[in-house]
């Protein structure tokens, strides 16, 4: 489009075209503005170098968090018992070691895998259609562990989850031998073959047969002859072995007494001045609670007012804790019905509708975990009006078993097949069972801390390619990097180089290059590099592995200067701002385990109790002592029951032979209650207890404790959180040489120059980018020129067209008369 001489172009620009002078006018404003267009380019090219120039230093930032990520993977100490663990037999046993796992072997035979609890029904019905069940619903727990063997709901109990909470163990009345029950008893007929006994007040004679027995014969020895004898008494073995007496009477008015014998030695029993009693239950159900007493074992109490009928066990309550019972509705009552309502029900059961040879389905009934407490409590007698009949207790939940040591060693128990504490920070996966040991051996993971170096050795020169790359200069192509020149550069490039040239850490090796680590300068490219020597690194590691760690990580050494006996000082971690040096320590409290020191001092139990264990943040367990137990065996049977529970305490003999109950770890964070259900029963164990926290000053600054650990404050300038562990007993002072090493050193480099705060980098790309935002004033400022400039020159030349046109127009006109004025002659 056009308007005289002015053309608007497709995209709006304005231009102005000579039509009357021919000449190019808008080449000529163009070329007339070049000092500005000029100007302009000059100072956006100079904006491009600042931006060439921070992509570079963001490359290089990249580089060095790649760096500080691998030096701080070696920095730590931890890190450095890095472990591997190898099965001599893969096919029953496979292990893994964490971080930390002490060097050794650890042989074992598997004496069972872990296993879940099974029911199947004796019948079988056509198809999966078939009505089975008519009663709403179906209720299914594991609560054998608790003491019921089956609970059955009523036509009352709504469909849903119920809660389960004893509050109270329900006991037999027992009595517990002194020692473990020998692998092979013989009893001799007219020698120790009698045993005296007083249940419930009565006194039964009790005659055992002759012959030679494993302890689960003897106990069936013996049960045979309480059966002849009429004595309402039950013997079996518990989880450490030892032989157990019980009543079949539980609660208050169950009584039991071994009043003499000839076997009574045999037995490692012992005849007893008193009677141990039993004690009364109470469970909580859906908050209303239910007294259980005086009832036999086998026998069913109602709860809730008949909402639930319960089957009682071998005491309620001897394990502690909730449990949650499902009432699942049967729906349409078929066999599908059923079978999928109980799997949506997450109750812990896997139903399973079976095809039978016949061409019949049977009903399975899992438990969905495995282990010894994966039991379940069902009603067996549910559909026998159906064709399904009785359901059968194919096979009990069974914990995996390893014994340790042969025959005089020891077992591990374990709910699943998996086990843990043979080796602290080792984990065996079991396969299959097996009467030859296996054995598992844990070692240094040589390989991992290669690669782990490798890692570190192949940063650092990646970081100094990029160095050289972006602020060198390149003699074949004879160009010089963005960067070139810039101090950074070469001082980071010297910062790392240094690192390794220099042995750091508090090893005693000569210098880096006995572990494998050199300096080389590369003539090709014209730039120092990092090399590692595998091979001589995994030698040095293997005859001097603290050397080698010490050479790469942190690492100190504590010199005591007074007290601080029965144990020591020792560096748990700097940070990368933790500065090397000489540091006094003053421990002005040591840390304490939480502690219950019993107060009984007889050795044996003479009132049966419950102690209840609660433990802050750990939940809790219960144990009940019985009658004649001697607090060996209470030691053992609390440690069991904390195991069981998850709890991390530990119980003990103290040096006055009573016993003593402590946290595992150490501080004011670990906390436990002790309550009896004696108030104070034999073992004088009762009351609250907490930890306390390690106390002191490092370089005269106060720290922080958490039990054994002392921290320092971050914001301090030199220590920077440096963090020691106190395993000292008393208080004292010493001095603390820390030294970073050279992973440490390599993260600390890092840290300098590409922290997000006040980091070399950091800094330098701020001032890059905020030079490259000043000078768009500047570019603004020329272009404003430049526009008013062209406008100006635009005019100009319009304005001079304009008159040649007029001039041109005049032309015409006089031209036109003169040849009208010469056609008329004149």
């Amino acid at each position: 489009m056009s308007f005289g001489n002015v053309v608007i172009g497709p995209n709006g620009q304005v231009s102005l075209q000579g039509l009357e002078s021919g000449v190019q006018t808008d080449q000529i404003i163009q070329a007339l503005l070049t000092p500005y267009t000029d100007q302009i380019n000059a100072v956006k090219n100079e904006q491009s170098a600042y931006s060439t120039q921070v992509t570079d230093w963001q490359a290089i930032n990249t580089d060095l968090a790649t760096l500080q990520s691998a030096a701080q993977t070696l920095a730590s100490p931890f890190n450095w018992q890095a472990a591997t663990a190898t099965s001599s037999n893969t096919s029953v046993a496979s292990a893994t070691a964490s971080t930390g796992t002490p060097q050794g072997s650890v042989s074992f035979t598997v004496s069972s895998l872990a296993s879940n609890d099974s029911w199947l029904s004796s019948g079988s019905v056509a198809s999966t259609g078939t009505v089975v069940d008519s009663n709403p619903g179906y209720l299914l727990s594991q609560a054998s562990q608790y003491g019921f063997t089956s609970l059955v709901a009523g036509s009352g109990l709504s469909i849903g989850s119920h809660s389960f909470n004893v509050t109270q163990s329900l006991s037999a009345a027992s009595t517990t031998s002194s020692s473990v029950t020998s692998g092979s008893t013989t009893i001799t007929s007219g020698t120790n073959d009698t045993l005296s006994v007083k249940v419930n007040g009565t006194t039964y004679n009790l005659t055992l047969a002759g012959g030679t027995y494993s302890p689960s014969q003897l106990a069936s020895a013996i049960n045979s002859a309480a059966t002849a004898a009429g004595a309402p008494l039950t013997a079996s073995i518990n989880a450490g072995g030892y032989l157990v007496l019980s009543t079949n009477l539980e609660g208050s008015s169950a009584s039991l007494q071994v009043t003499g014998g000839t076997a009574v030695s045999t037995l490692g029993l012992s005849v007893m001045s008193s009677a141990s009693s039993g004690s009364a239950g109470s469970v909580t159900v859906d908050g209303t609670v239910n007294a259980i007493n005086n009832v036999m074992a086998g026998s069913t109490v109602s709860l809730n007012g008949g909402a639930i009928s319960a089957t009682i066990g071998n005491g309620v309550g001897n394990s502690s804790g909730s449990f949650t019972a499902t009432n699942v509705s049967t729906g349409s009552g078929t066999l599908a019905n059923l079978v999928s309502n109980i799997n949506a029900a997450n109750a812990g059961v896997t139903a399973s509708a079976i095809q039978t040879g016949g061409g019949g389905y049977v009903l399975q009934l899992s438990s969905s975990t495995t282990g010894a407490n994966s039991d379940l409590t069902v009603d067996p007698n549910a559909f026998t009006s159906s064709g399904l009949g009785v359901m059968n207790h194919t096979s009990a939940g069974s914990d995996a078993v390893v014994n340790v040591g042969g025959s005089g060693g020891y077992s591990v128990t374990s709910q699943t097949n998996t086990i843990s504490g043979l080796l602290p920070g080792l984990s065996v996966q079991l396969y299959s069972t097996s009467g030859s040991p296996v054995t598992i051996s844990v070692s240094t993971n040589v390989q991992g801390l290669t690669t782990d170096v490798q890692n570190l050795v192949n940063a650092a020169n990646t970081a100094l390619s990029d160095l050289q790359k972006y602020g060198g200069y390149n003699s074949s192509t004879q160009t010089a990097g963005p960067l070139i020149g810039q101090e950074a550069v070469s001082s980071l490039q010297q910062a790392i180089l240094n690192t390794f040239a220099t042995t750091l850490g508090a090893s005693g090796l000569s210098s880096a290059m006995a572990a494998g680590i050199s300096v080389v300068y590369n003539n090709s490219t014209g730039q120092d590099t990092i090399q590692f020597n595998q091979a001589q690194f995994q030698t040095e590691l293997a005859s001097n592995p603290s050397a080698v760690q010490n050479l790469f990580a942190q690492g100190g050494t504590f010199t005591t200067t007074s007290g601080l006996t029965g144990g020591t000082v020792s560096l748990i971690a700097g940070t990368n701002n933790t500065m090397a040096g000489s540091y006094p320590v003053n421990i002005t409290a040591v840390a304490t385990q939480a502690t219950d020191n019993g107060t009984g001092v007889s050795g044996s139990v003479s009132t049966p109790e419950t102690l209840t264990f609660n433990q802050t943040g750990g939940g809790s367990a219960n144990y009940t002592t019985t009658s004649g137990e001697t607090f060996s065996q209470v030691v053992t049977g609390l440690n069991a029951a904390f195991a069981a529970a998850g709890l991390t305490l530990s119980a003990s003999l103290g040096g006055s032979g009573n016993i003593v109950v402590k946290s595992d770890s150490y501080g004011s964070a670990q906390s436990f209650s002790v309550t009896s259900s004696s108030g104070t029963g034999s073992t004088g164990l009762a009351g609250t207890f907490a930890g306390t926290d390690v106390a002191g000053t490092i370089n005269g600054v106060t720290a922080s404790g958490s039990g054994q650990v002392l921290s320092a404050p971050m914001s301090n300038p030199t220590l920077a959180g440096l963090t020691l562990g106190v395993t000292a007993t008393t208080t004292g002072s010493g001095t603390f040489v820390y030294q970073p090493g050279i992973a440490q050193a390599l993260a600390t480099v890092s840290q300098e120059f590409s922290s997000p705060v006040g980091g070399v980098i950091t800094t330098a790309i701020s001032g890059l980018n905020n030079a490259s935002n000043g000078l768009n004033s500047q570019i603004t400022f020329y272009q404003n020129l430049s526009n008013q400039q062209k406008q100006a020159l635009t005019n100009e030349f319009a304005h001079m067209e304009a008159s040649l046109g007029v001039l041109k127009s005049q032309g015409s006109y006089l031209q036109s008369a003169l040849a009208s004025l010469a056609a008329q002659g004149l």
